[in-house]
């Protein structure tokens, strides 16, 4: 997608009138008139491009790239005059530095990934649509996990928390991808709130399962009907990592 973009952008460049902008001997700033709406500005400092963006109706639209220190760059995606998409550094010597998402100029959201010079990862984190982070973990320059925090289960939400005996409740999971092995994930029910992990009652494993994953249930007996989302974290030699589970309960009338 990226090399899509700056193709469309060389071959505008050849054919459309330019203006220079010149703010001293070393930086200036070269624009052009895409459309009656969008001007694309190329900013150059030592006849090197350090900026490169295009502004439709006054504001930042789609991919800004930016050359930051002389030792790396930066791509950021825009939408209506704010950071809203994927933004990601990379060496000079084409190395991953970051990638993540950002909403609305500062809101983290998502996947993050941090990587060490060798390329491995060195920090993984997912945050909700809030920004709240919601799960960690962190790695030695060799690959090797060292901390975790939370779960790969980000939410679980239900239409409803009041319902008749015999209705239909539908529920919807968040839920992540590790960087590392694989997460299996079961249906359950289980008694009550203090139920743990080992004592839920499985009804079904989950295949493939990543983003955002629904399941229906029927509201079986009178009061609270538990439903329970169980993951275990395994590594790629079969060893469990981590295992857990997040439930939502409906009162049944």
């Amino acid at each position: 997608m990226k090399k899509k973009h700056l193709y469309v952008i060389y071959i505008l460049i050849i054919y459309l009138p330019i203006t220079y902008c010149t703010n001293n001997e070393d930086s200036y700033t070269k624009t052009f008139s895409l459309n009656d709406s969008t001007i694309l500005y190329i900013k150059y400092r030592n006849d090197t491009i350090i900026d490169s963006f295009a502004k439709q109706n006054a504001r930042i639209e789609g991919l800004r790239k930016l050359k930051l220190d002389d030792s790396f760059y930066r791509y950021v995606q825009y939408h209506d005059g704010k950071i809203n998409g994927q933004i990601v550094e990379i060496s000079l010597d084409n190395k991953e530095i970051f990638r993540g998402y950002i909403r609305d100029d500062s809101i983290q959201i998502e996947d993050w990934y941090n990587f060490y010079p060798n390329g491995n990862i060195a920090v993984f984190q997912y945050f909700d649509n809030n920004g709240k982070r919601v799960f960690y973990t962190e790695y030695d320059t060799s690959g090797k996990r060292q901390k975790t925090t939370g779960n790969p289960i980000v939410s679980v939400k239900g239409k409803k928390e009041r319902g008749m005996l015999g209705e239909t409740l539908t529920l919807t999971w968040n839920v992540v991808k590790p960087p590392e092995g694989k997460v299996y994930y079961y249906v359950a029910t289980q008694d009550n709130d203090s139920t743990t992990t080992k004592d839920l009652t499985l009804i079904k494993p989950l295949t493939d399962v990543y983003g955002v994953y629904s399941e229906e249930r029927i509201l079986s007996k009178k009061g609270w009907n538990y439903v329970a989302l169980k993951y275990v974290w395994k590594d790629n030699f079969d060893n469990i990592i981590h295992e857990g589970h997040s439930y939502f309960k409906c009162f049944a009338e």
